[in-house]
């Protein structure tokens, strides 16, 4: 794919649709006039190569300057635009606008053979920085590193830095060689719609040179996964409430079944049915309220665990989760208890204590 590619496309779909060529590199950068050397200057930093309409795709606003146009694209213009969080890591509180930043890819070898940075490299020249981006799928989804580790990149769009694709080493050229193009739709309701005309520009054009995915695609298929494991969940879960309650049905059965001589001689000292029914249903309700309580930490340290599994998928229990909880054990414990309850509450005191 070329720039020509990115034109024929964005000729083809919608005016809301802005297309943009789009190449990551992940370089070291050093302020211009500082010693490369000195510890907190050299930063590792993400640099997107693009063309101009990726400041509309981003709705970006400039704290300084401005953002590079198409005719530095065309001439390979060595400017570039800092996102607001790399301005403050590369510069602090002074003005970035107008600093010089040297793009240090080359590896050199020492004379005693180690591998390091070539002192020198193309120098770019600030023109602006952007207002933080706001957009959650753009920014939001990189859990990003500490201002203060110059060795790790900030993959977000406000830690990134960006420059015409026509002025990044091995790009150069007015027609270069570029491997994705980005789209973006300024109408959220002509998502779908946009998606469809780029899908068709693709088969017909490039006859399968050019796949065609969404970030829509990835939610969806993020979605049906998270829907299985809810899924698996629900099922495990269900089943425990199952067996615990038949455990609370089949135990507070065998304490009838081993108190009906003591529910007798209660019931010949005056105890009516009512009585035994609420004492035995007490029973059930304390041994809900109780195993409510063991169970709660147990769920949080469950969800601890399962939040390390899952890698990034944060698994919590809210206030909401914590009251259904509760209540599900009351519930079960209660319901499975009435049964026995009435039980108790049918012994008749003659045959109770006629028995052994």
């Amino acid at each position: 794919m070329t720039l020509n590619d990115v034109e024929r496309i964005q000729s083809r779909v919608s005016p809301d649709v802005k297309v943009y060529a789009h190449s990551d590199f992940v370089i070291s950068m050093t302020p211009k006039g500082d010693a490369p050397e000195r510890e907190g200057m050299s930063r590792i930093v993400r640099v997107i190569g693009a063309t101009d309409d990726i400041f509309l795709a981003y709705g970006a606003k400039f704290r300084e300057g401005v953002g590079f146009s198409s005719s530095d694209v065309a001439s390979g213009n060595r400017c570039i635009v800092l996102g607001s969080k790399l301005a403050k890591r590369l510069f602090g509180d002074e003005p970035a606008l107008g600093r010089k930043l040297v793009w240090q890819d080359g590896q050199n070898t020492s004379a005693q053979g180690e591998q390091g940075l070539s002192p020198a490299g193309p120098v770019y020249t600030v023109i602006g920085v952007m207002e933080p981006v706001r957009s959650s799928l753009i920014s939001d989804m990189v859990e990003n590193p500490t201002d203060d580790d110059p060795k790790s990149p900030d993959f977000s769009a406000d830690g990134s830095a960006y420059a015409p694709i026509t002025s990044a080493p091995g790009m150069d050229g007015p027609n270069p060689r570029i491997s994705e193009i980005h789209a973006v739709s300024l109408s959220s309701k002509g998502a779908a719609q946009a998606l469809d005309q780029i899908r068709q520009v693709a088969e017909a054009d490039y006859q399968g040179r050019l796949q065609v995915t969404s970030i829509m695609d990835y939610i969806k298929e993020g979605l049906r996964e998270l829907r299985s494991v809810a899924t698996g969940i629900l099922v495990l879960a269900s089943a425990g409430l199952i067996i615990a309650s038949i455990n609370v049905l089949n135990l507070m059965l065998a304490r009838v079944l081993r108190r009906t001589r003591a529910i007798g001689i209660s019931a010949a000292l005056g105890a009516d049915r009512r009585d035994v029914f609420r004492e035995s249903l007490a029973e059930a309700l304390v041994l809900g309220i109780c195993g409510g309580m063991l169970g709660l930490p147990l769920s949080f340290v469950l969800a601890g665990l399962m939040s390390r599994i899952t890698q990034g998928l944060t698994v919590s229990i809210g206030l909401a989760g914590v009251c259904a909880g509760a209540a599900s054990s009351i519930a079960a414990s209660v319901l499975f208890g009435l049964y026995p309850a009435r039980l108790a509450a049918g012994v008749v005191p003659a045959d109770a204590l006629r028995g052994d």
